[in-house]
């Protein structure tokens, strides 16, 4: 039986922690909330969330999520040091292996709201899903496979995120790429409110 508390409290975590972790709150060159601020709420909540009852394949993705989770706050904290400049170049690699990780934390979830019958939340998950591979996953996915090319063959490449900041267009393209991310709080929230009310509903005696 899934814990409705417990789906609030993870869900939310995550997503605070990613919107921590994706964009920085600074005051002149102090950051107001360091990514491993972000990558460490991440962590608790995908931990929790790993916990609730899934399907066959659940916490083998979640075993997945939760590897990566914790390389990604280990990251997030060795940035803090000089030395750690030099790994940049696992930066595509690492990822692909985030994308993967996404990809298996979206296919967990409508896992377990299938198997507790959610069936609202199941369906705004699958959108969920949907709208971070089309509008993430691929073109995610082809930047870092492009950049590890680069990197095999020492050429050149230009960050997108660099490209992208000098475009007139660049308020457009990085909203479509927070598409998911907002969705995720729709089916956050939708997910938070159903499994709430099927916890608090009668049970059949029998």
């Amino acid at each position: 039986m899934l814990e409705a508390n417990a789906i609030i409290r993870s869900l939310s975590l995550i997503f605070w922690g990613t919107l921590i972790f994706l964009f920085n709150f600074k005051v002149g060159d102090f950051d107001l909330f360091n990514d491993a601020i972000g990558m460490f709420l991440i962590c608790i909540g995908v931990f929790s969330l790993s916990k609730q009852p899934g399907g066959e394949r659940h916490h083998q993705y979640m075993l997945y999520v939760k590897v990566i989770a914790i390389l990604l706050l280990i990251d997030a904290v060795l940035k803090n040091f000089s030395f750690a400049r030099s790994w940049h170049f696992l930066f595509p690699i690492l990822g692909l292996f985030v994308l993967v990780a996404i990809h298996l934390f979206c296919l967990a979830i409508r896992d377990m709201c299938e198997v507790n019958n959610l069936m609202k939340s199941l369906k705004s998950w699958k959108k969920t899903f949907l709208l971070f591979v089309i509008l993430n996953e691929i073109p995610f996915g082809l930047f870092y496979l492009v950049s590890i090319g680069a990197m095999l063959t020492n050429s050149s490449f230009i960050l997108p995120a660099r490209f992208i900041r000098s475009q007139p267009w660049s308020a457009l393209v990085i909203a479509l790429l927070s598409i998911p991310l907002l969705h995720f709080f729709v089916s956050s929230a939708r997910m938070q409110k159903e499994s709430a009310n099927n916890s608090s509903a009668p049970k059949d005696i029998a």
